[in-house]
């Protein structure tokens, strides 16, 4: 009975956080209009680019229209949770959550959950509509766009405890931004969110390989771009691999944090 409690509580958290999202209508807008302007852009330059001459004969300017699509969803989708985190930290918030029977982290990841699903559909329908018109056909198999929804939930979600992890950092250095453009930055380069890591030179995409960035960001782009029929197994069996260790990491970063509010008292 306390697992199933403690599953209805949090299950209301992302319902609060659902109707959240499904509130900011301008800011949903914004990232459609921005998420159809980068698409343009970027089927112009590979259109006019021979990229067949630098990468491996799969590839080519549909593919990579898909490819862009699939990973900006991803991108885009995530609501910002550690600018709230920081806030919440510097107001104090956080000692009342003391002796409570309610997790701090979880409360947080559940409302980004509940955000992040309408990002998602909204966003998705969007980058469904904006690649097929702007590649002029579906990708093959077409039924690989089906495989990605369970990936871009997870990866999602990973970067929401991620993220929850950054918020936290500023008990320390007051600022978590900082922290999260590292974070942002280095994601883009490494995670191949514009051009698929094959096309990387060799070094660079054994390193990127080796980060959690490609699953969380492009694991799903690749697999329809390659056509490879069980990048969904592979993809997820990862993705859940960097879920444990991110809420590993946020269990010991918030212990760090009670740790000093025990001892300092905020």
């Amino acid at each position: 009975m306390g697992a199933v409690s403690a599953f209805k509580k949090y299950l209301c958290f992302v319902e609060m956080g659902m109707k959240r999202g499904f509130e900011r209508k301008w800011d949903i807008l914004g990232r459609v209009i921005f998420y159809g302007v980068i698409l343009v852009i970027f089927s112009k330059l590979w259109t006019s680019v021979d990229l067949l001459a630098v990468g491996n004969s799969k590839v080519h300017t549909q593919g990579l229209i898909w490819y862009l699509a699939i990973s900006e969803w991803i991108v885009l989708s995530v609501p910002l949770i550690y600018i709230e985190i920081e806030s919440e930290i510097r107001r104090g918030d956080l000692l009342y959550f003391e002796g409570k029977p309610i997790s701090y982290p979880t409360m947080k990841i559940s409302e980004g959950i509940g955000e992040l699903l309408p990002y998602l559909g909204i966003l998705g329908c969007a980058g469904v509509i904006f690649a097929w018109a702007l590649s002029g056909s579906l990708p093959e198999p077409p039924f690989n766009l089906l495989k990605i929804v369970p990936i871009g939930i997870l990866a999602g979600i990973v970067s929401l405890i991620v993220q929850v992890a950054i918020g936290l950092s500023a008990h320390w250095i007051q600022s978590a931004t900082p922290v999260y453009w590292l974070w942002q930055k280095v994601g883009y380069v490494l995670g191949g969110v514009m051009l698929p890591l094959p096309l990387y030179p060799d070094a660079l995409e054994k390193i990127a390989r080796a980060s959690p960035f490609p699953v969380l960001l492009s694991g799903a782009a690749e697999g329809v771009l390659y056509g490879d029929s069980d990048f969904l197994i592979n993809t997820m069996g990862m993705l859940f691999f960097w879920c444990a260790a991110s809420i590993f990491l946020v269990i010991g970063v918030f212990q760090k944090c009670q740790d000093r509010m025990s001892r300092d008292g905020g």
